[in-house]
């Protein structure tokens, strides 16, 4: 979002510099966490996530100063949106993980179906599809109105007539 803005007001070279400072901190933090640190190799998503974290903020920061606000207020109450609603589903999975999944060798298939547990990913992807694919037809979205397959967009391979 923020790096064509950047090349909107000629400064292209920022963030390529704001990338490879990004990199050289992600190999950093994956040789702390992973060979220092003795993490595993759980901890990349972690140093992916504060590299990729920094490159924004700097990017942020930087066009804030070279352009003005670009909305951080917005941005910062979304923030918080997303914050509640991941501290709601986390504590949704902890408890389902507490008392559901307890004993999953003995967990009934209705259950592992309905909640999309388990060996339940036969079932429980392909009614996700489904039902993702049905709502877009409802609401006529823009990706499958109109389309053969529903799938794909419709498109038309000859030539344009000029």
């Amino acid at each position: 979002m923020l790096q064509p803005a950047f090349f909107a007001i000629d400064k292209r070279w920022f963030p390529m510099l704001v990338s490879f400072l990004a990199l050289g901190i992600n190999l950093g933090l994956n040789y702390l966490f992973v060979v220092v640190f003795r993490w595993g190799h759980e901890s990349l998503a972690l140093t992916t996530s504060i590299s990729a974290s920094f490159n924004f903020l700097l990017l942020s920061f930087a066009m804030r100063n070279f352009a003005g606000d670009p909305g951080t207020a917005r941005l910062l109450v979304l923030l918080a949106k997303l914050l509640v609603a991941g501290g709601l589903m986390s504590g949704v999975c902890m408890v389902a993980n507490h008392y559901l999944f307890a004993n999953r060798a003995e967990t009934k298939l209705v259950i592992k179906v309905i909640i999309g547990g388990g060996d339940a990913h036969l079932i429980g992807i392909p009614w996700a599809a489904a039902d993702a694919f049905r709502r877009s037809f409802v609401k006529r979205a823009g990706e499958t109105h109109g389309s053969r397959l529903g799938a794909l967009p419709a498109m038309d391979f000859r030539a344009p007539r000029r």
